[in-house]
């Protein structure tokens, strides 16, 4: 190998990394205020019995949901699996499709690669969804109909 691509690969994975931290960074520094914006909330009561009247009020009940623990949505997780999974798919046939451009057959190392990341993608979130219809972690059609019924 030359040694620019080397390089060239290097600096490709130091800006995916750069980008992973600035993400994670945000995040935390994000969970941190918030934690600082409520912990000052609760430190204006005078004593635990004007907190325990505040809690019982609508506010307080309101406040009280924010620290509450919301499982993720595993309907939101399948169909991001899906996508995922799709996507890689759909990129290693372009890279197969280059394949039919160049002379060397380059691109085929990488799209066999990426091919078997999708459908390990793809194979997981089936699993996934299965497990979740499985153990009744999924709304069922009558479930979404009633909640659609509701709301109007």
């Amino acid at each position: 190998m030359d040694w620019w691509l080397i390089t060239l690969i290097a600096i490709q994975l130091a800006f995916v990394a750069f980008l992973i931290w600035i993400a994670v960074n945000y995040r935390q520094k994000t969970l941190q205020r918030r934690s600082e914006e409520r912990l000052r909330v609760v430190e204006r009561f005078n004593s635990g019995k004007d907190l325990s009247e505040f809690l019982e009020t609508e506010r307080g009940a309101r406040f009280l949901e924010l620290f509450a623990v919301r499982p993720k949505n595993p309907s939101g997780i399948v169909i991001i699996g899906v996508a995922l999974g799709l996507l890689a798919v759909f990129l290693a046939a372009a890279f197969m499709a280059l394949c039919l451009f160049e002379e060397d057959n380059s691109f085929m190392i990488p799209g066999i690669l990426v091919l078997g990341i999708g459908l390990g993608i793809l194979t997981a979130t089936g699993v996934s969804y299965r497990l979740a219809r499985k153990f009744h972690l999924l709304p069922t059609q009558r479930d979404t109909a009633s909640e659609l019924s509701e709301s109007e």
